[in-house]
């Protein structure tokens, strides 16, 4: 399996979802890159960040696609649904069987071809159109503050306009 690091590529643009995106990049390669005697307590804390990485990615991420009106909400939606189905029947074999060198292949296997076959499809399109959304509404906001400001008015008191009253 490929060294993984976080680069630009896997960036889908909006900085909330970078920000958990490497997050997850980098227990991946922690998994990569474990030495045996640490299997046990890595993978503890690594499914212990997946619950919580679950519960806050896939909530920010559900929450841009109604926002934004995302037309494959429930296609993405479902693989989410997927993969905390598979992520509960890792943590169940962990807490029946605990771990072994086969278990942590499998689980940065898994969270490998999450990152290659979710995030950098699904989560980088759901990412463009946030983006593109937030970029418009930004240059929207632009456009609005630069208006022609309204005309001062003369409030200067002269017999003239005085006597128009």
């Amino acid at each position: 399996m490929p060294q993984l690091d976080w680069t630009r590529d896997l960036a889908v643009g909006v900085h909330d979802l970078d920000y958990q995106l490497e997050e997850l990049v980098d227990r991946i390669t922690l998994l990569h890159e474990v030495q045996y005697d640490l299997y046990e307590d890595v993978t503890r804390k690594t499914l212990l960040f997946l619950d919580e990485y679950v519960t806050r990615h896939f909530h920010t991420e559900e929450a841009y696609m109604r926002k934004y009106d995302y037309p494959q909400t429930e296609l993405h939606m479902g693989e989410h649904a997927d993969f905390k189905e598979n992520l509960n029947r890792l943590k169940l074999d962990f807490a029946r069987r605990g771990t072994s060198p086969m278990y942590v292949d499998l689980l940065k296997n898994n969270l490998t071809k999450w990152l290659y076959n979710h995030i950098a499809k699904r989560d980088l399109e759901l990412g463009r159109l946030v983006k593109a959304a937030i970029d418009k509404s930004a240059v929207h906001r632009r456009e609005e503050l630069s208006t022609p400001a309204l005309q001062p008015i003369d409030l200067t008191i002269t017999e003239r306009n005085v006597n128009s009253y």
